[in-house]
């Protein structure tokens, strides 16, 4: 929203009911949590029958790091202008990093806001960040509202100055595929991690501790799935070929949920999280999540998981979780937090916007 302004100020452009664009990189389920919920939002406005245009710039994208910081210095722009034409009355950019203000209504899905935080590292970390933080303030001098993934999220923003108005916190949820399919007697003694290496997500942490108290874990396996980030390959020399760690890669999106019926426990070492959507799809397939003491995690995802010191203190703690208690704990995550829901609450803040403007 501008500074200083009561209320959107710039001309709209009319739009039919389905005039509506969405501005995404990389849709990958498998690649994080911002890709997840960019391909959730697609595919469920598709689901609902909107129809959308859409903007997409994985189109540009590369793998090393010379095509990646010419990415964001200048190809970004490029593809902004090659594809203007398919801007909306209505536009929604699922990540700040992308945004740009256009003639039409501005909606940003804010996820976190740990490249304002976070010092970068690498000509790559730090051109980003420094594009990120520019591009961030733009979107709060003016888009015309703002969605935050979590009630952690939606203060940070008000810190920066962005009206509580102007916010609308969305929670994301779990697909009704992430359920119970194996009996927790059943399962075999795994201790699971999904995410990428970032040091915030402090995976070197989890193996380090692991490899510690292995001998104190009963048989215990640690299974790290995902990748990703500067500490991977570094983390990968370290640990693998280590008794009881084992390393799986990136899991496929069909395979997640009979990857999470494998385990008898989830661990999210993470420092800091916007929202943490694997502990939802964990819970949801009945296996408990643990996080260490100090996590910071948005209240309404952490409120479901255990904390512990070490994982030492698994063992004990799933002993004293009934299996009542996890059978109930997963079919309450999954009402809770319906990915329906998340679909549903955005399309009724785009269609609120285009009721304002007689769209």
């Amino acid at each position: 929203m501008k500074s200083g302004s009561e209320g959107p100020t710039r001309t709209k452009r009319s739009s039919s009911m389905n005039n509506l664009t969405i501005i995404y990189n990389n849709p990958d389920p498998q690649a994080g949590g911002i890709p997840r919920y960019a391909h959730r939002i697609l595919e469920g406005l598709k689901d609902e029958g909107i129809e959308f245009n859409e903007i997409d710039f994985t189109e540009i994208s590369s793998d090393n790091v010379l095509g990646k910081v010419s990415n964001l210095l200048w190809k970004r722009k490029q593809h902004r202008k090659k594809n203007a034409d398919k801007l909306s009355g209505v536009n929604h950019f699922v990540q700040p990093e992308l945004y740009w203000p256009t003639k039409g209504t501005d909606i940003v899905t804010v996820h976190d806001l740990f490249m304002k935080e976070y010092k970068a590292s690498g000509i790559y970390g730090r051109v980003r960040q420094k594009l990120y933080n520019i591009r961030f303030q733009r979107a709060i001098d003016n888009a015309d509202h703002f969605i935050a993934v979590s009630t952690q999220t939606r203060d940070k923003l008000i810190e920066e100055g962005v009206q509580e108005e102007d916010i609308t916190v969305i929670n994301l949820g779990v697909r009704e595929k992430f359920s119970l399919e194996k009996k927790y007697s059943e399962r075999e003694k795994r201790i699971g991690y999904l995410g990428d290496f970032r040091p915030r997500k402090r995976v070197g942490k989890l193996l380090a501790d692991f490899d510690e108290n292995r001998y104190k874990l009963e048989h215990y396996e640690l299974v790290i799935g995902g990748g990703g980030g500067d500490h991977e390959e570094e983390l990968k020399r370290k640990y693998s070929g280590k008794e009881k760690i084992k390393f799986e890669g990136k899991i496929p999106e069909e395979n997640l949920v009979s990857w999470y019926n494998k385990l008898k426990a989830f661990v999210f070492p993470t420092e800091l999280e916007g929202f943490g959507l694997p502990i939802l799809e964990a819970t949801a397939c009945g296996t408990p999540v643990f996080l260490y003491e100090d996590a910071k995690i948005p209240e309404e995802v952490k409120k479901i998981c255990h904390e512990i010191e070490s994982v030492k203190e698994i063992p004990e703690k799933l002993e004293e979780l009934e299996q009542e208690k996890k059978d109930k704990k997963s079919s309450e995550i999954s009402e809770e937090f319906d990915w329906d829901k998340t679909i549903k609450n955005t399309e009724d803040i785009i269609k609120s916007w285009r009721e304002i403007y007689g769209e």
